[in-house]
């Protein structure tokens, strides 16, 4: 039976532990992405920022996330930038202040 990817990826997402490991990954999977199409190396990457191969490695295995100063790097080198976006999760109801109101800015 041949399924098209985009199948195949709709039918994963269902199973929360797949999905728990893509997340890990994205930030890797996105920076090994960029490497690739600009045709450098683990190596070369890391020299571009000063860094090990080593720790490229295992930010693109999704093995350890980079800070933000050294994402920084990274996205300097790939010519990239950063974009942040904030979601509420799926089993998000209306949340209660974490602090006062009179500590809450505004």
């Amino acid at each position: 039976m041949n399924i098209s990817f985009d199948e195949w990826e709709t039918e994963q997402l269902q199973d929360p532990e797949f999905r728990k490991q893509l997340e890990k990954l994205e930030v890797g999977f996105q920076i090994t992405q960029l490497r690739v199409m600009h045709g450098l190396t683990q190596k070369e990457l890391a020299r571009r920022v000063g860094s090990s191969g080593r720790r490229i490695a295992q930010i693109e295995a999704g093995r350890k996330e980079p800070s933000l100063p050294f994402l920084r790097y990274i996205l300097k080198a790939l010519d990239a930038r950063l974009e942040l976006r904030i979601t509420p999760n799926e089993s998000s109801k209306r949340l209660e202040p974490l602090v006062p109101a009179e500590v809450n800015d505004g």
